[in-house]
């Protein structure tokens, strides 16, 4: 037991074995961050709000223009889910 003892002594000098001997708690953790992304609910980031910058912006009305809807262009109303301000745009 003594060699294996001064054999293990050396190992634990070597940089790639201590990382080596980390690496069962790092996946743990690591395992444990992705469940928890999984389980997260996805939602794709929406418009830029033009007051605060969160893009947290979503589409909540698109009726056609009083100018150009005869043209099949709508007027969209986008309000923040962050401030709660809204903003009406004609798309490009």
């Amino acid at each position: 037991m003594a060699v294996l003892s001064e054999i293990l002594a050396l190992f634990d000098k070597w940089p790639l074995w201590k990382r080596m001997k980390e690496a069962p708690d790092r996946v743990d953790a690591i395992e444990a961050r992705l469940a928890a992304l999984e389980v997260a609910p996805k939602r794709a980031p929406g418009r830029p709000c033009k007051y605060c910058g969160e893009p947290a912006g979503r589409l909540t009305a698109s009726e056609p223009d009083a100018i150009f809807g005869d043209l099949g262009v709508n007027r969209e109303t986008w309000t923040c889910q962050a401030c709660g301000k809204t903003e009406e745009i004609l798309p490009e």
